[in-house]
């Protein structure tokens, strides 16, 4: 029982077709209209273009001849669609797609209804993710809900620096269906003893669960250890919304501390 199909998805849904804008936006930014060549601007420039209706549909930043990101943090490329709303962002670092110097992501593609569809992060031109644990691929359905997660470090799918599934899939309404323990770019059990490939149904009930190493098989759960493991995953993920409504409440009150000291 293999769990290529996974990475099939998510690669193809999401890199590929992103690698597709990828090469769009290159080839653009190589190719201006011909009443405004790249060459003939200034090395630290702002190219824009509007539509036949005055509206803005591009914007792009040039610093020493070369994609940048704008002096008060602006993405090096925006495309926008004729009503004005965002299509999608870039931001670039000398020339080489990276995240932004505040952690923004380097690519975000939006639905002609505004909403995000499509994030990435990059580092020096490589997939990875954020510098505070953001995945490095996520995609969102109409709803805002995740569809897709990936996480990358160095260009390859890993687990997240504190033991996040590599790979994630989500139904529409937001259930887990899939997800997947990576490392460097093969299939290994989690950090904390995951097995590396776990199903679920459309309640949230594990259907299968199989032991990875170094991309190989090494075990499937039986009935009896998936319903253990599930007893005692579902006790952590309790455990861990408890720690973080607990967090969040404290910081609520240091918040409401600052703004009434006497309170």
């Amino acid at each position: 029982m293999g769990f290529q199909p996974l990475k099939k998805i998510i690669l193809a849904a999401a890199v590929t077709l992103s690698c597709a804008f990828n090469a769009a936006v290159r080839a653009q930014a190589a190719n201006p209209s011909p009443t405004e060549q790249v060459s003939s601007l200034p090395a630290d420039s702002v190219h824009k273009d509007f539509n036949d209706k005055g509206v803005l549909i591009r914007v792009e930043h040039y610093s020493n001849g070369q994609l940048n990101d704008g002096p008060n943090g602006e993405p090096a490329v925006q495309r926008f669609f004729n009503d004005g709303k965002p299509f999608f962002v870039y931001r670039y670092r000398d020339g080489v797609i990276n995240d932004g110097a505040n952690g923004a992501p380097a690519y975000q593609l939006f639905n002609d209804d505004g909403k995000l569809a499509i994030v990435e992060r990059y580092k020096d031109g490589i997939l990875n993710d954020g510098v505070n644990g953001e995945p490095a691929i996520q995609q969102f359905n109409d709803k805002g809900m995740p569809t897709v997660v990936g996480r990358f470090r160095d260009g390859k799918l890993n687990d997240g620096a504190k033991g996040e599934p590599a790979e994630q899939l989500f139904e529409g309404n937001g259930m887990l269906i899939l997800e997947a323990h990576y490392k460097d770019d093969k299939l290994n059990d989690g950090a904390n003893g995951e097995p590396a490939y776990l199903m679920f149904n459309d309640k949230g009930a594990l259907v299968l669960a199989v032991r990875y190493k170094d991309n190989a098989a090494v075990q499937t759960l039986s009935q009896e250890e998936m319903a253990a493991y599930q007893k005692q995953r579902d006790a952590a993920l309790e455990k861990q919304k408890k720690q973080e409504a607990q967090k969040k409440a404290a910081q609520n009150k240091r918040n409401l501390n600052r703004a009434f000291p006497c309170y």
